[in-house]
This record gives C-alpha cells, structure tokens and sequence, in this order.
C-alpha cells in the first residue's frame, strides 16, 4: 500500500469512530484536538504495518500529505460534532449493525431527520447479488446525500469512482425504496469534491452491468480470460503476479507507444552486469533492443549476483534516451523481481 493509502485507512477510520463512538466534549474547540489524537494513534498503526513489508519499506512518506488530512480532520470532525443526531447511533456496532442483530439494518430509520448521518453503511440488493459499503449518507432538507472519500491526490474523476457511487445508489433504493438526490466524491487531502450524476436509470445500468460481470465470473472456465489490462493495471498491487498483464506488456519491437506503457512494467533478460560503487547498472534485452537499466545497490541487494541470463520483471521505472537504446532509471516506486522458473 502506498503511503496515501496507510494515511487515508487511518482518515477513514477516524471519520468512522467520530460517528459511532461521538467525542465526549463541551465545546465545538474540543472537537478537532480529540479527532487528531484518534487519527495520530491510527497513523502509527498503519504505520508500523508499513514498517514490516518489504514491499513498502522505501516507498516516500509525504509528510505534507498528513499535514493535509489533519487539517481536513479537524474539519469534518467539526461537521459531524454539530449533527444533533450522531448520539443516536449508540445502538450501532463499528460495522453499522444493529447490536441486537447481525443483519443490516435499514437506514432509512436512521436517517428520518434532517441532519442525521450514518457511516460505513453496509448495503445488499435483495438477491444478494450486490453489495456496498458506503462511507457517509446525510438526510439534507432535499433528501439522502451520499458521500465517499477517495484518499488520493488528483484533479479528476475516473470512472470507476463515478460507477462506485452509481451502484451505492442502487443499493440505497433497492433496500429502502428511497433514491437519493445527491452523491459526491470528495478528496478530503485537497479539499475537491465531484458530483456524481445518479439518474434511477443510470444506476440501474450501472447495476446490470455489474451483475454482467458476475455472471461472466461463473461462466469462465480460465481465471486468466477474466482479465482486461489497461490504465487500472497502475494502481493494482498484484501487477508482480499477474500473468495477463505481462502478456500484454510484451513486445517484439520498441515503439513510442511500447515505451510508454513499458513505464508501468516490462520483461526483460539480462545481458550483462557492471558493478561499481553501490551501483548497478544492467544491460537488458527487451523489446528487439537493447536497455540499459541504473539501480543502487543499497535498494536492490537482491539483484547484486545475478548473471547474464536471469529473467527480471521491472515495474513503475523511467524511461530516456534514443528509442532504440533506451535507459531504465528507478524512481522512489519502482520494483524489480526475478524471474524463476517462469514465476517472479
């Protein structure tokens, strides 16, 4: 996990605890102190994790990144402290039940008044087909606003995160009957926010789609068939391992567009090692050309006996240079995997 995301577990959590288990302050000056010290303690658990993987130990920590969801924190936290309706919730468990029952329970009863505000709200269609968890719903004077946050840094709105609250609005109406009038991203790190449109007919698109791809999930005899690599391949932790990215990453001649996806991940022999002070610099064959791949040594012990021959799999590098010899530099996200045995 990147470090946006140990940051922004430990900001949700944090906005969920404020809702469940409600600061026990006189003042509304009280509130963001009492929301740093729970989102602190969360921070140091995330991080101690981070601590313990290696695939996470030389990752950046962007400190301007916490400074950021802290003052956020404060914010939210304030706005929840002001509904007058968060101390009835004292009836629901951490997951958004009921503490007399394990089903979920219908929120609509808990959002009768204007102001209400349910977190971390766990939804099923009927068929039990689909289901969600949705990070805040708000009854407004207008009706049930829903709300997700997305703990990144970026501008835009994919579309994934649009069809994310799409079927979260399904859901709502498929257990209460109610559709609601407004749903928003918001990226609490850069204090952006996106409305989402969420038509009835939209969502219920949205929602037959998905239940598309379920159906393909049964109908699929190879798992490897399911697989569509694209842009979302970035963000995907398993890219190491998965076979259909690679597939789909290989090349018989470097082109400026093979390049260019080459930066999310190649294959590639090697042809020859050169050491010199902490530095390893490794010629590679990859693409019908040749690369020249720059590495510390200090980062990628592992890599520092390999001989010619050794098949390696390189993610998230830079590349430079003439397109037919180009150069592999490391940037604070790269990877480097060997290859045994046609597994990394």
């Amino acid at each position: 996990m990147v470090f946006s995301g140990r940051v922004g577990t430990a900001y949700h959590r944090t906005l969920q605890s404020l809702v469940t288990d409600p600061p026990q302050v006189a003042t509304l000056a009280e509130v963001g102190p009492e929301a740093l010290r729970r989102f602190e303690a969360l921070l140091a658990e995330q991080t101690a994790q981070a601590d313990q993987l290696p695939r996470e130990e030389y990752l950046p920590r962007d400190s301007s990144l916490v400074h950021k969801a802290r003052t956020s924190m404060v914010i939210e936290a304030q706005r929840s402290w002001r509904s007058h309706s968060t101390t009835r919730l004292h009836d629901m468990d951490a997951e958004g039940y009921c503490s007399n029952s394990r089903l979920p329970n219908n929120p609509a009863g808990w959002l009768a008044e204007v102001g209400a505000v349910l977190v971390e709200i766990p939804l099923e269609s009927p068929d039990g087909l689909l289901r969600g968890r949705i990070d805040r719903a708000e009854r407004t004077v207008r009706g049930i606003r829903l709300v997700d946050y997305k703990a990144v840094v970026r501008e835009d709105l994919p579309g994934r995160y649009e069809r994310q609250l799409q079927l979260y609005a399904y859901l709502w109406h498929a257990v209460t009957g109610e559709w609601p009038i407004e749903a928003v991203v918001i990226y609490p790190f850069l204090t952006v926010q996106h409305a989402v449109p969420i038509g009835p007919e939209i969502c219920q698109q949205v929602a037959l789609d998905s239940a598309e791809v379920l159906a393909t999930l049964t109908l699929t005899a190879r798992m490897d068939d399911l697989a569509t690599p694209g842009d979302v391949c970035r963000v995907c932790d398993y890219r190491p391992w998965c076979r259909p990215f690679w597939r789909s990453q290989q090349a018989t001649a470097l082109t400026e567009e093979v390049r260019q996806r080459a930066a999310v991940g190649f294959e590639a022999q090697v042809v020859s090692t050169h050491h010199g002070d902490n530095q390893l610099r490794l010629v590679l064959r990859w693409a019908g050309t040749v690369a020249q791949l720059l590495l510390p040594l200090s980062r990628f012990p592992h890599l520092a006996t390999e001989q010619p021959g050794a098949h390696l799999r390189v993610l998230d590098t830079r590349l430079s240079g003439q397109l037919h010899a180009p150069t592999v530099s490391v940037t604070d996200f790269s990877e480097i995997y060997i290859v045994s045995g046609g597994e990394a």
